[in-house]
């Protein structure tokens, strides 16, 4: 009775949502090189697409595999590591962590954008998932999939 009990826990815990392993269960920060495959995709469209204010700011990381993508950003061009201090303008981007369903990784990507306080809303940020898949010892980018936008800032009514 008790392995029956926990064959069924453990195949609920599979189906329900948030069954997937995240990068916090997983042994490994990159398995095969995910980041390294993220990294790319993000230098290559994510990054031509900002720019409006250089340099563009690397999301501090939250887990290991956000440091590898992390890593990765911050050895192109125009792209710097968050500090204490920041002009009043400025972009971001970075990823905020995956999932691992069978072959499928779903990494969440995060781009932000800061203007000079005017009283109004100064903050946007845009949430995209990004669908890999395995595929010849490495990751295949399959799509991205908007996810939310938020308006920040200090606005009365």
């Amino acid at each position: 009775m008790k392995l029956r009990i926990m064959l069924l826990t453990a195949a609920v815990a599979l189906l329900a949502p948030g069954g997937a392993r995240t990068a916090s269960a997983q042994a490994q920060p990159d398995p095969d090189g995910l980041a390294a495959a993220v990294g790319a995709i993000v230098a290559d469209s994510v990054l031509p697409r900002l720019g409006g204010c250089d340099p563009v700011y690397i999301r501090t990381p939250e887990t290991p595999f956000d440091s590898a993508v992390a890593a990765l950003l911050r050895t192109e061009p125009d792209t710097r590591a968050f500090g204490a201090s920041r002009p009043e303008a400025y972009e971001w981007v970075g990823t905020r962590g995956y999932t691992l369903q069978g072959d499928t990784a779903s990494v969440l990507v995060e781009v932000g954008a800061r203007t000079p306080p005017n009283g109004g809303i100064d903050t946007y940020i845009e949430e995209n998932r990004y669908l890999f898949i395995r595929a010849g010892g490495g990751w295949r980018f399959v799509r991205r999939e908007f996810v939310r936008g938020m308006d920040l800032g200090p606005v009365r009514g």
